[in-house]
Formats: structure tokens, sequence, C-alpha cells
């Protein structure tokens, strides 16, 4: 990882390759990771945005997809945006991706494409964050899932963390 810092801003730009390998079919995985931009470190509300480009290739197969997290300017004011394709192994677009990293992304199929101009079929909603739990502020605004891993729950192994003096002592009931 290396980073920069521009007095009102800090980026962080991640080395390297991640891998995900599927045990149960044996498909592999590979992407790189996107600048990550901190804005207003020292004066005003923090915000964070993301930028660059994704591309995540199945080696099984040679189908890929690219990602790109486009990068937030005061022209466009549209902030969050990112906008793909998958490309089956010899370059051929399949699905088209579009939507924002924080909030709702959807696919469409492409029917047909001549350069970078596609017909695409209906958009369908891939997934949509979930709303914020009441009182988000005061639990750090973790989700449902996150406040439910710290649950107490029978059956688990005596030095699970959860199970030791002292452990909720802290926390309001």
């Amino acid at each position: 990882m290396t980073s920069k810092f521009r007095g009102m801003y800090l980026q962080v730009f991640p080395i390297g390759t991640s891998h995900f390998i599927v045990k149960s079919t044996g498909h592999h995985y590979t992407w790189n990771k996107v600048c990550t931009t901190v804005n207003n470190i020292i004066v005003g509300k923090l915000w964070v945005d993301q930028s660059g480009e994704i591309v995540v290739k199945e080696h099984e197969t040679g189908a890929k997809a690219h990602v790109k997290f486009h990068p937030y300017t005061y022209m466009s004011r549209e902030q969050r945006r990112v906008t793909g394709g998958v490309f089956s192994p010899d370059g051929t677009p399949k699905y088209s991706l579009k939507g924002t990293w924080d909030s709702s992304m959807s696919c469409a199929v492409v029917r047909s494409a001549n350069g970078s101009e596609w017909d695409v079929g209906e958009q369908e909603t891939m997934w949509v964050k979930n709303e914020a739990l009441p009182n988000a502020e005061k639990i750090y605004h973790f989700t449902a899932m996150a406040c439910a891993l710290n649950e107490p729950e029978e059956g688990v192994a005596p030095t699970d963390s959860r199970n030791r003096p002292g452990a909720f002592t802290c926390l309001p009931r």
C-alpha cells in the first residue's frame, strides 16, 4: 500500500492482487483494488470516495469484468458512481453494470454491441443497501448483522470471548 497526504485529503493506493478460489468448483478469481480518498481531514465533514478501475478475472474460463469507480468532481456532482461490464473470454460484452458503490447496483444483458455502444435489456437490481437501524449513530452505524455477531448464544466454545467475565459490563443493555 502507498499513500499520499495533501493537507485536505489522504489517498490510499492498495498494491497487489486479491485471490478467491471456490473450493467446490475450482473457479479461481483475481482482482485489483481501487484508490480510496478521505476528504476534509483537517477542516469540514469527513467523506470518502473511491476511484479507479477493478478488473476481475475468472481463470478457468477467462471471463473478465471491468468495473470503473468514477471519481467525484465539482462539475458533475455525481458521487460514488460505478459503471462497467462483464465480458466473455473473447472480449464480447455480456452484461452491463451500473450504480453506486454505497447504495445499489444493477445489471442488464447486452443484446448487441457496436464498439462502446451497447444495446442492453432491462436493468435488474443486484443489491440494495439496507436501511440504517434506529439510533444508528449510537451503535457506530453497525448493520443488524454486525450487531447480532456479539449476541450471546448457547453451545459455543467455553473459550469464546463472549463468555469471558466482564465482557459486557461496560456496555449498556
